[in-house]
């Protein structure tokens, strides 16, 4: 591009270009984040969550996505239902990750359920499975388990982030193949009561 070779194709090695950086940029700042969340075991700031609100917010950041892929998303679980003694801004970065992840690997015009109950979170997508041979190594930084993941771009930390904010928690988080699907599920331990007692 320097020299002024090859004109035409400005455009087309621009933009790549501009893709590989953002790519790389991304990688950079997720690890970033898993550095300071390494350096973080004494220092959260929990608080009574009530779940399905916070899940709802989430889903409302992938409005677009999910209309342009034309999927269909449901909550199920009572309206008041699950509450968690936890750091806020961790779990809603943790659920951006997450269901982001759902939306973007899930193809078109399939589903993806979040179901929440007294004790558990799980969020399932269809139409997309993870290879068994890879199933025990998807919290591992740069392992992309979906065949979708081949053909999207990611950083390969997300769910190494996702697992670190867990563990910080002292929750249990689980990822496996079901029919046509994937799912993953977050065990928030013993339930708590209505008030959300720590």
């Amino acid at each position: 591009m320097q020299e002024d070779m090859y004109s035409e194709k400005r455009n087309y090695y621009a933009e790549g270009i501009l893709k590989s950086v953002s790519v790389m940029f991304s990688i950079i700042e997720n690890i970033l984040e898993l550095a300071r969340l390494e350096n973080l075991r004494m220092l959260l700031a929990r608080e009574n969550i009530i779940l399905p609100e916070l899940i709802k917010e989430v889903m409302k950041q992938f409005q677009v996505e999910i209309r342009l892929k034309e999927l269909k998303v449901s909550l199920e679980g009572e309206e008041d239902g699950l509450r968690i003694w936890a750091d806020r801004s961790l779990m809603k970065r943790a659920l951006e990750n997450l269901i982001g992840n759902a939306v973007k690997y899930t193809p078109k015009g399939h589903e993806i359920i979040v179901t929440e109950n007294m004790k558990c979170c799980e969020i399932k997508n269809t139409g997309v499975m993870i290879p068994e041979d890879k199933l025990p190594y998807v919290w591992e930084p740069f392992i992309k388990g979906e065949i979708a993941r081949t053909e999207i771009n990611g950083t390969g930390i997300g769910l190494t982030i996702e697992k670190e904010i867990m563990d910080l928690h002292g929750f249990n988080c689980e990822i496996k193949n079901g029919d046509n699907c994937v799912i993953m599920t977050i065990d928030f331990g013993e339930p708590r009561g209505s008030k959300g007692v720590g």
